[in-house]
């Protein structure tokens, strides 16, 4: 231990960053209460509450990519954290067994020590849970086989007659067709290898549940694959956070118009009228129209004002009604002759009602209106309120039946649905759970669709193979159809790495050794070559991919190409330089710590919200001046020059970056890199503007370029202005890592390995590299990494589960039964965490 220590301390020493002393002030750390507690017992030291804190962010940091993680790791990680004197580290990792904080799972066969978290375990005893509870449920699509034949049938010969050449469906996409519409578990899987057509299969799919009435929902863990999924199927498509998003915002509006709704019935039957009244109203003058909007009546001053119909406005103004139905409440009850108690009961109500309604107004957005459109308001209101309390009611019924559809299917018209994961070894263990919780809570089917011998999540859990072992119902696809025409090598490799001989086949692949120094040049050259020789064969939109292990390979190898298309005349001449957000790839853990950012070289900060505590609003990008790694502080300059400094623990909502600079051209391919939200236009009302979602991972051409910002078209045909800000989130588009490559379809691949990225090959990054493309793949490697690259296309890189499920099931256990020490305290949280009344 002493030398682990040391070890560390020559870390912190080497980066340049002092050692740690003393104990982290505790406020500042979102620690757990019973860790709290233990922190604040009477024996416990200085230096061991150091140590607890440690641990305990070296635990948040190795969960985040890992369900279970190495004693070693766990202790060099909390020094890496403290940097200096925290005391017995192994006497803290001790007692965050003890109280159940990690849980030991045993040694492994070399003698590591294994610990993993109650959060890991309840993760993937849930997916087990939802893969059981999913199953003979008999919630299909299809009730026959018989109906299932007529379908493949018919779905045959409307292909063929698109298409204009003989279409036929492989078996194996018959039948994983025939599992998703027909099979009576509500869980499906697809496991489809590179190239066998996989979406083939969901768009027969899509075009019978749609037909049957079920509403079809595509998504993905990143953009692209999301916008990949709807071009090829027809599946409306988006990431699974903004699904979560979208859902809950609507289920917020139906219940924001249900308490209006409600509210309005009494105030009818009370026959008071609100000194501040809003209703949602469609206003027509007698030459104009103003269209539909909410309007809200302030009854003391007689004015009227509009806002748009969003959330925000919706929340503030229910906020601002609130504190005006206090003050009435108030004035009517006032008798002068107030106790303590009724005045102290009375201060809290005003100053309840002055927080509501300065709360209200800094989040609402309104205008007054004109005096027409006024008295044009007022008119609707007044016969709007000739409804019956009856009617009222009735209009209350049926937002309720809405919003209960909404909660409980996923609509407010109660179709059902059938909800489709792509790339769902992307995904880790918590999104998958949440995303099968989701869809027991409304009833749907699900498919969950994949490659296991392709990359895995970067967070934690292999959930999609997970799923597999823990006994889903899987539809194998092998018959590859991609590489009909493919080179005579590349279909020989993609056969051998189907076989598991991956260090075999990439050794097939052609391929070009050149120096170090000639790397990118050689990948420019290949790229170049492959482009022109696409362009003489008069193939149409020519695609040339080039696929990195490295984020610093892609970033060379991009501007290299760009600059060699605007060379030879392929792209404009003039070079526009722009400067561009990079985002290291940190965890939460990280992002904490003042020494991991500075040590990540974050040189600029963008706050996700505004932050009044220490001044700064939504969407500001910072330049960070300086770290303070002893009270753990980031100093930062505003874009008006104004110094702030705040602790990222406790103000941790920012996004950290590197301030990068690219030089673009007209005619370069990019794609966006962080989602944008553009300003454009102005609303159907003349209210206010639009704003247009580009997706992350949005590909485009940048049609016109200047020094206030760029004109890009993007892949669906549309084009829009965007200013240097928002250009800092865009990327040059024509080299990728294997992890954003994979999903991709391209004529021609190039590999390129330099030194590094050859280094950290394996068999993962190999098997995607190589089943890119429909023509030809070949390799651009360094002289020093071709012996790395051979030895390590044949690694396998596992991610690590929380529970030995091979042990498990084969000792046929129920849930909860007869589990380790530690796993016990969690069994029941796993079953909880699904409704054991509502089926998929």
């Amino acid at each position: 231990m002493p030398g682990m220590v040391a070890a560390s301390q020559q870390r912190a020493t080497t980066h340049g960053v002092p050692a740690t002393h003393g104990v982290p002030e505790r406020d500042h750390v979102a620690v757990p209460a019973a860790l709290d507690a233990v922190m604040r017992k009477e024996d416990v030291t200085n230096q061991q509450k150091s140590g607890l804190l440690a641990v305990f962010w070296a635990i948040k940091h190795l969960s985040e990519r890992e369900q279970s993680f190495k004693a070693t790791e766990v202790e060099l990680t909390a020094l890496r954290f403290a940097k200096g004197q925290i005391g017995d580290i192994e006497w803290a990792v001790q007692k965050h067994v003890d109280n159940g904080f990690i849980i030991d799972r045993g040694q492994n066969d070399a003698g590591a020590r294994f610990y993993t978290t109650a959060r890991a375990v309840t993760a993937e005893e849930t997916l087990y849970a939802a893969i059981q509870l999913g199953k003979n449920r008999g919630n299909t699509v299809l009730g026959t086989r018989d109906a299932f034949a007529r379908i493949v049938s018919d779905f045959n010969a409307k292909m063929t007659q698109e298409t204009g050449a003989d279409f036929r469906l492989s078996d194996e996409q018959i039948r994983a067709a025939h599992h998703i519409l027909v099979h009576p578990d509500a869980i499906q899987g697809i496991q489809g290898e590179a190239g066998t057509g996989k979406t083939a299969a969901l768009a027969m799919v899509r075009e019978v549940a749609e037909g049957k009435g079920w509403d079809v929902i595509g998504m993905a863990t990143s953009a692209s694959a999301a916008v990949e999924l709807e071009r090829s199927s027809g599946i409306k498509s988006q990431t699974i956070a903004s699904f979560f998003a979208e859902r809950e915002r609507a289920i917020s509006l139906a219940k924001a118009d249900v308490d209006s709704i409600k509210s309005q019935i009494m105030q009818k039957a009370s026959g008071q009228q609100k000194p501040l009244e809003s209703k949602i109203l469609d206003v027509r003058g007698d030459f104009t129209d103003f269209g539909k909007a909410r309007y809200v009546f302030d009854h003391a001053q007689g004015t009227v004002y509009k806002s748009d119909l969003t959330l925000r406005n919706a929340v503030g103004i229910y906020l601002l009604e609130l504190a005006g139905q206090q003050r009435q409440h108030l004035n009517l009850t006032k008798d002068g002759k107030q106790t303590m108690w009724s005045g102290l009961k009375t201060d809290a109500l005003v100053m309840g009602s002055n927080l509501a309604e300065k709360a209200g107004r800094s989040i609402t957005s309104m205008e007054q209106v004109g005096t027409v459109e006024a008295i044009s308001a007022r008119s609707t209101l007044y016969l709007s309120r000739s409804s019956t309390i009856g009617n009222l009611k009735e209009e209350l019924a049926k937002k309720q039946a809405e919003l209960q559809n909404l909660e409980r299917t996923g609509h407010k018209d109660g179709r059902r649905v059938l909800m489709v994961m792509d790339e769902a070894s992307l995904t880790g263990a918590e999104d998958t759970v949440k995303f099968l919780k989701q869809a027991q809570t409304i009833g749907a089917r699900v498919v969950l669709q994949g490659d296991t011998k392709q990359h895995g999540s970067v967070p934690a859990g292999r959930a999609f193979a997970l799923a597999q072992t823990v006994g889903m119902n899987v539809a194998t696809l092998t018959e590859t159809r991609r590489f009909d025409r493919a080179a005579q090598d590349v279909q020989q490799a993609v056969k051998l790495m189907q076989d598991g001989q991956f260090s075999k086949a990439v050794g097939m692949l052609r391929r070009h050794e050149v120096s170090e120094d000639g790397f990118v040049k050689g990948v420019v050259d290949r790229y170049m070559g492959h482009m022109d020789a696409l362009i003489k064969k008069d193939v149409v939109d020519p695609l040339v991919g080039v696929v990195t292990l490295t984020n610093r390979d892609r970033k060379d190898i991009n501007d290299a190409i760009s600059k060699e298309l605007s060379k030879l005349g392929h792209i404009g001449s003039d070079a526009h330089t722009k400067q561009h957000l990079d985002y290291p790839k940190l965890t939460d853990a990280q992002k904490a710590m003042a020494g991991e950012l500075q040590i990540a070289l974050v040189d600029t900060v963008i706050f996700n919200r505004s932050n009044k505590a220490i001044g700064v609003d939504k969407g500001e990008v910072l330049k960070v001046v300086s770290f303070n790694q002893q009270e753990n502080k980031v100093i930062a300059r505003t874009p008006d020059g104004k110094v702030i400094e705040f602790n990222p623990q406790k103000h941790g909502n920012f996004t950290p970056a590197i301030m990068e600079k690219r030089d673009f051209h007209q005619g370069d391919k990019v794609e966006v890199r962080d989602v944008l939200r553009i300003e454009v236009g102005t609303s159907r009302n003349g209210h206010g503007v639009e704003t247009l979602r580009i997706a992350n991972g949005t590909k485009g051409v940048i049609e016109k370029i200047d020094q206030e910002g760029a004109v890009i078209q993007w892949a669906d045909g549309k084009s829009t202005a965007i200013n240097n800000r928002q250009l800092m989130h865009v990327d040059h588009a024509y080299a990728h890592t294997t992890f954003k490559e994979q999903g991709a379809t391209v004529h021609r691949e190039v590999i390129a390995l330099s030194t590094t990225g050859a280094m950290i090959f394996n068999r993962e990054a190999a098997y995607v590299a190589a089943t890119r493309a429909k023509g030809i793949s070949e390799i651009v490697v360094t002289d020093k990494g071709l012996e790395k690259m051979l030895e390590n296309a044949g690694k396998k890189v596992d991610k690590t589960t929380a529970v030995d499920w091979e042990e498990r099931l084969s000792k046929a256990l129920e849930i909860g039964g007869g589990l380790p020490k530690g796993h016990q305290r969690v069994e029941k949280a796993a079953v909880k965490n699904l409704d054991l009344s509502q089926k998929f």
